[in-house]
């Protein structure tokens, strides 16, 4: 037999109170996987709870309008929700419903809003706050009362009512004349001026009603172009709004009767015409030379000659290597690569940083001290010294290798001391024989 809600809770806190820490096994195991403790099983274990965490949700619940399916019948918000608005048809799209026409929901729907006050929704015109015409025969602002108009009078006789100048009336009383039921004339004393009116620009009078005159637009200078080819004539010119038939706006033509001379044509040399609009006509050729990495130097081994510079070459013809933009005259040498970066015909030796040759009276580093002087020559045979107890050397006559001067004073003192090291030990014998005599 199922346990009680108040039970199986006690029966579940019990359990993890004595150490059962995963919480699913013990739904599972003890809880008939009733989680949220609403009585109704998940439904991943064959249950009916779509939310098994949240004892609000399940197939008993109530919908509303929050987002999730309350009640687990897998539609979300939908129009039976207890909290769902109702919403009233605007067909004739005035902003204002019809109270006969609804439909619920949680938000709201097309061609719907939330109004229901119009009494009339095939009639944008007619609604609450609608301004009342005695004329047409209807309730216009949906009022319960008497129907009244404000009116407007006409003074110009151009069909528009001045605002400033208007009656407020009973629609069953007689209508004085020249009264209207718009008011939307900017000047009663013209005729010519009412919404309709043609607006003239830069005259300071606002002909249409749009609260402000139009200004005119601004006239522009046209160059005739009369061989066609859409550069004009700067000698030639009119002014107008719209372009003129055979003019441009352009004014860098060198020769309007020539079709085939204009700024950027193609300069035929020695013919005397100036095709590019430069100035004259190219009288000689010229060669030009390849640059095909872009580096600003030319290739001497590809080149055409011609009046015009072809794209993609240039004057210049030092480049050593055209298909590398870091080589060129103005490249950055490093030696001892097999690079000529530079364009100086050869790779640039390294400098040498230490005495390669301790024998052969030559600074090879030129740091000032030549072959045994220089401390890189320490550890060659041709200038290894032995080291007495004194921290003095001598050379050693049988290496080849002739001593400096440090050698030489410290050999030099090495040996006096040993001659005087020679005669006091004489000495001493002698003395030690006349006195056993």
């Amino acid at each position: 037999m199922r346990l009680s809600t108040q039970c199986t809770a006690l029966v579940f806190l019990a359990l993890l109170s004595l150490g059962i820490s995963r919480t699913s096994q013990a739904c599972a195991a003890f809880l008939h996987n009733d989680c949220d403790l609403d009585g109704e099983s998940d439904t991943a274990h064959g249950g009916t709870d779509c939310d098994d965490t949240d004892n609000t949700i399940n197939t008993g619940a109530t919908e509303m309008c929050d987002s999730v399916d309350n009640n687990c019948d897998g539609n979300i918000d939908e129009s039976t929700a207890s909290d769902a608005s109702t919403w009233y048809a605007d067909v004739d799209g005035d902003t204002y419903g019809d109270s006969t026409s609804t439909t619920s929901a949680c938000s709201v729907p097309s061609g719907y809003v939330s109004d229901d006050t119009d009494c009339d929704d095939t009639n944008a015109d007619v609604h609450p706050g609608a301004t009342e015409i005695c004329s047409d025969a209807l309730n216009s602002d949906c009022s319960s009362n008497s129907e009244t108009a404000t009116l407007y009078f006409d003074s110009d006789g151009d069909g528009y009512g001045d605002l400033d100048n208007s009656l407020f009336v009973v629609c069953d009383q007689v209508i004085p004349s020249g009264y209207l039921g718009n008011s939307t004339d900017c000047d009663d004393t013209d005729a010519q001026i009412n919404l309709q009116g043609i607006e003239i620009c830069g005259d300071d009078i606002d002909q249409d009603c749009d609260g402000a005159d139009t200004a005119c637009p601004e006239e522009t200078v046209w160059y005739i172009d009369a061989d066609g080819d859409g550069y004009g004539n700067a000698a030639v010119s009119q002014t107008a709004l719209t372009q003129p038939a055979g003019y441009v706006t352009d004014d860098t033509d060198c020769n309007d009767a020539d079709a085939l001379a204009y700024p950027s044509g193609t300069e035929i040399c020695d013919d005397g015409v100036d095709q590019d609009c430069d100035g004259a006509d190219n009288l000689s050729t010229a060669s030009w030379y390849a640059d095909a990495d872009l580096d600003g130097y030319g290739d001497p081994s590809t080149s055409l000659t011609q009046c015009l510079q072809p794209s993609g070459y240039i004057v210049d013809n030092t480049d050593c290597d055209d298909t590398d933009s870091a080589i060129n005259t103005s490249g950055t040498e490093t030696c001892g690569d097999g690079i000529d970066q530079n364009c100086d015909g050869s790779d640039e030796t390294c400098p040498v940083t230490t005495e390669t040759n301790c024998s052969d009276s030559v600074d090879d580093d030129s740091d000032s001290t030549v072959d045994c002087d220089d401390s890189d020559c320490a550890s060659d045979t041709a200038c290894a010294i032995t080291t007495s107890s004194t921290g003095t050397s001598s050379g050693s006559s049988s290496s080849g290798c002739s001593l400096n001067e440090n050698q030489k004073s410290n050999t030099f003192e090495t040996l006096v001391l040993l001659f005087g090291a020679v005669i006091v030990f004489g000495a001493k014998s002698l003395l030690t024989i006349v006195n056993t005599k």
